[in-house]
């Protein structure tokens, strides 16, 4: 058995390892996605010592066979941990970092369940049948709006999905259009999908606040974000496609909405973070959900699902390094430098999250990956954590994060969707995307700044 390719990047671009070494990594990542799960009600003696090494195994094995960026990732997390070590003799912060890396290890086989199970049911059928029912003029908002949809629980696995609706398009100007058009309706899930990488990130960082605190912030803001994201293609024509376009996908909708609202009600009583949640329930649901499907169905989806688990190295590897920077950072007080070179301290505390939310897609205009974007903001934002509510720093960071995803050299989804649908990356990035992002930016710094006049 060989790991399997991966089919967001062009052939060739993905290494093979050797059978062993890919079912080594596989029992690795099994072993510790079961016994994490395990040890959310049992505690064994001696079990964190043996998680931390194979934990620390398996991102040595994943290495080799990651993508560059991630191997370059990697490589600035081990330079972190270096430093944090010879510089500052602080191992603690190091072990945390690595705690919660190992947390995301239960969250991500959860996901990869999701993904296969959002394949395998008639749903998505539906959904590519809705899409193709709607007139010429309707499809720019349907697949802003389907696209949203479809992330929000498949995260990069949607862009296959939606591969279809764009690849036949044989102008080429249209086709980069709809392009464009499915980026924002994708990114923009970050601000709400409890499904995400980002949610995850930023519910690790400031785990005082509720998840359902920051969905419904990001609901609203992102039901806005929608209106602007198709009035940016056909106006007030694209707006009125907007209701029509949601109702075509609310195949879609319904099961995403009470997934969301499932893991929301759970979370708010249980004493369980998010990231523990997701991924107890999802596979159960999952499972159940299969069994509706049809004889088969379910075992062929949860195969598919364990042979990815190898490939969680690359997300691993980021996440870690991510974190890793993120408490060198903190540890050796760059951010409170950069507050006194900037002068934030003395600036009225209603200019700073504008400062902030705009500084998110330049990060990601140069080419950070959003994970980066993310640890620099918070970072950034920490000397000033007694005057910036958490969740208007958590909807900060997010927004950075829906930045790279959506326009940023550096991010899996603009280079995936790059090569996938034959569109020149800068022209994906250098775009009417990134104007909306700077326009979408400053109209929630206003609402941010009305927020803590209001306080």
């Amino acid at each position: 058995m060989s790991e399997p390719a991966s089919d967001l990047t062009p052939p060739g671009r993905w290494q093979h390892p050797p059978a062993l070494l890919y079912r080594t990594k596989l029992a690795l990542a099994a072993g510790l996605w079961l016994t994490g799960l395990l040890a959310l009600f049992v505690q064994l003696p001696g079990a964190a010592i043996v998680r931390d090494l194979a934990f620390l195994l398996f991102l040595v094995l994943a290495f080799p066979s990651a993508k560059p960026m991630s191997r370059g990732l990697a490589t600035v997390g081990v330079a972190a941990a270096l430093l944090l070590w010879l510089l500052y003799g602080d191992a603690m912060a190091l072990i945390e970092a690595a705690e919660r890396a190992l947390l995301f290890v239960i969250f991500l086989p959860a996901l990869f369940i999701l993904r296969e199970t959002m394949q395998a049911s008639p749903e998505s059928e539906q959904a590519k049948a809705a899409f193709d029912a709607l007139g010429p003029g309707r499809r720019i908002a349907g697949l802003t709006i389907g696209s949203h949809l479809v992330a929000a629980v498949m995260i990069i696995g949607a862009l296959p999905v939606i591969q279809p609706f764009i690849a036949r398009q044989a102008d080429p100007a249209l086709r980069l259009e709809l392009v464009r058009a499915a980026m924002r309706g994708f990114a923009l899930c970050v601000l709400w999908s409890p499904f995400t990488v980002a949610m995850v990130f930023v519910l690790t960082q400031k785990p005082q606040v509720s998840l359902a605190e920051v969905i419904a912030l990001g609901v609203l803001t992102s039901a806005f974000a929608l209106v602007a994201a198709v009035f940016v293609d056909r106006r007030w024509a694209g707006v009125r496609a907007a209701l029509p376009a949601l109702l075509a996908f609310r195949s879609l909708a319904l099961p995403i909405g009470l997934m969301v609202a499932l893991v929301v009600l759970i979370a708010s009583w249980a004493p369980l973070s998010t990231l523990e949640v997701v991924a107890l329930i999802l596979p159960p649901l999952c499972a159940l959900r299969l069994w509706w499907v049809g004889p088969g169905a379910g075992v062929r989806a949860f195969r598919h699902a364990f042979q990815s688990l190898p490939r969680m190295g690359d997300e691993l590897l980021i996440f870690t390094a991510a974190l890793l920077l993120g408490a060198l950072i903190a540890t050796s007080g760059a951010p409170e430098l950069a507050v006194q070179l900037l002068r934030l301290e003395a600036w009225p505390i209603v200019l700073v999250p504008a400062f902030a939310l705009l500084l998110g897609p330049l990060l990601g205009l140069v080419g950070l990956h959003p994970i980066v974007t993310g640890t620099i903001l918070f970072a950034l934002m920490l000397p000033l954590n007694d005057r910036l509510p958490d969740l208007m720093q958590i909807q900060i960071v997010l927004f950075g994060w829906m930045a790279g995803a959506m326009a940023s050299y550096a991010s899996l989804s603009v280079v995936a969707a790059s090569s996938m649908f034959d569109v020149e990356l800068k022209r994906l990035v250098l775009s009417v995307n990134l104007a909306f992002l700077l326009g979408l930016a400053l109209v929630l710094a206003l609402v941010h700044a009305i927020w803590l006049a209001l306080l």
